[in-house]
């Protein structure tokens, strides 16, 4: 019962993170391609047609998530963000993430990006194009310890499951016991 207890708990973590980085995904590519439609590149310069626009937009997908979004550029600092407080105009996007978020593919892990946040993340990132030049990349981050409430509540269902269950079965075995051991005692 423990090891499956420990699968159930192991899988349903993975289900979880995964899914939740997945939506964050598809967010990161709609702020993407928000961006894009609203700027304009003269590399190395990025020029935002409607800045509040933009803002409010990050914030809509942002509240619908319960995660932050950000722009930044390809040095790593941010442009634009939807939180109204941390640490997203102090420190830029370490190098490592950015080589990768920059990419074809984007960025997905956990990390603190380079101290912009205290506590681990999880983080996906959408390069932004504008024409056909890279100018900056679209973050996605919310808060890794969510997926820890989620995991608590699992292991706490499977846990009163086997309780339940072991009772049952202790109840069980007793009546089988006291029927096969009824006619010795007579």
């Amino acid at each position: 019962i423990t090891v499956l207890g420990v699968m159930v708990v192991a899988f349903t973590a993975r289900y979880f993170q995964n899914d939740r980085m997945d939506l964050m995904q598809r967010n990161a590519e709609q702020a993407a391609i928000l961006f894009r439609e609203n700027s304009l590149s003269i590399y190395p310069y990025i020029y935002i047609n409607d800045t509040p626009y933009l803002i409010n937009a990050f914030n809509a997908l942002s509240n619908s998530l319960d995660a932050d979004i950000f722009l930044v550029d390809t040095a790593g600092k941010t442009i634009i963000c939807s939180a109204s407080e941390g640490n997203h105009s102090t420190y830029v996007v370490e190098p490592s993430v950015m080589e990768q978020a920059l990419g074809k593919n984007g960025y997905r892990g956990v990390t603190r990006l380079g101290g912009i946040y205290e506590e681990k993340n999880y983080v996906v990132a959408a390069p932004v194009t504008v024409g056909d030049v890279v100018v900056g990349s679209i973050f996605v981050a919310t808060p890794s310890s969510l997926t820890g409430v989620f995991i608590k509540q699992v292991a706490k269902m499977f846990v009163i499951g086997a309780v339940v269950v072991l009772i049952i079965a202790f109840v069980i075995i007793y009546f089988f016991t006291e029927m096969l051991v009824h006619p010795l005692r007579a």
